[in-house]
């Protein structure tokens, strides 16, 4: 339940360190139960609101895919810039079988 430090493995070993081992369990139960009620409550909002999100779904989906195109886009031209750069600087006119000259890499 609690691998990752954070506020709740703060409030576990606070308590422990106060109240013992008993104070300790006795906060880790608490804190379970806070979970199992958060997932309870968003799995019944999830299910109820699930017919009525199935546009907004599809627009995040589809706004969610032009940012990936975006990334995509802009980190090639980066890398085109950066390629360039380097280029320009190893590349020689008497060599022009070098490795950054190939029109490969």
């Amino acid at each position: 339940m609690e691998l990752t430090p954070g506020a709740n493995m703060g409030y576990l070993a606070a308590l422990s360190l106060v109240g013992g081992r008993r104070g300790g369990v006795m906060a880790a139960a608490r804190v379970a139960t806070a979970f199992a009620i958060a997932l309870a409550v968003a799995l019944i909002a999830a299910t109820e609101l699930e017919p009525h999100i199935d546009v907004g779904s599809q627009i995040l989906q589809a706004i969610g895919s032009l940012y990936f195109l975006w990334l995509a886009v802009d980190t090639w031209r980066a890398g085109n810039r950066a390629l360039n750069r380097r280029t320009r600087r190893t590349c020689c006119s008497h060599a022009p079988s070098c490795a950054a000259c190939s029109p490969i890499w």
